[in-house]
């Protein structure tokens, strides 16, 4: 069941961040403490460092991750996809990973899991990705905390626990009535 709901979640979240990314619209943007982007119009928060990208976006019953750099991009070449995600060495399995490719280039992994990862996230300081026993990803957690209420409120406030979201194909619009 955790599968479909995160496959739901992904579809539309990763959808979402993608069309953003491509897009570059500057409109939809605020920054956040530490580096953060918050886009409003998909409650999706990003960091990038060069060719580095975490996005996550809170699905209610799900964290969708979606995560880019140079060494998940040849994993993602490869079609590997035996993922786990650690914070602070405490490792997960990731019983769901799609691989994307941006227009850019950039490849990674977009992938859910149980919302609680947030909490460790808000409590931890290092988020990594790891393959077979070998660490691939490694992130600071340095003011996740925001980005994390961020996606969470804009979520909550969005219109989308009663069911009022409606979805275009290339991002996520929500009608308010």
């Amino acid at each position: 069941m955790i599968k479909a709901i995160a496959a739901a979640g992904l579809a539309l979240a990763g959808l979402g961040a993608i069309g953003f990314a491509q897009t570059g619209d500057g409109d939809d943007f605020e920054a956040l403490p530490g580096g953060w982007h918050m886009h409003p119009s998909i409650c999706t928060v990003h960091h990038e460092e060069g060719e580095r990208m975490v996005s996550l976006y809170y699905g209610g019953m799900t964290a969708d991750f979606e995560i880019a750099s140079p060494e998940l991009g040849a994993l993602a070449r490869r079609g590997e996809a035996a993922l786990e995600l650690g914070v602070d060495g405490r490792w997960r399995a990731i019983p769901f990973a799609n691989a994307f490719e941006y227009v850019d280039g950039r490849r990674g992994y977009n992938f859910g899991l149980e919302t609680d990862v947030f909490d460790e996230m808000r409590a931890g300081r290092r988020l990594q990705l790891r393959s077979r026993g070998r660490t691939i990803f490694d992130f600071d957690l340095a003011d996740v905390a925001a980005a994390i209420d961020a996606t969470t409120n804009c979520y909550m406030a969005s219109g989308e626990m009663a069911g009022e979201s409606a979805w275009d194909g290339n991002a996520i619009e929500y009608n308010r009535m």
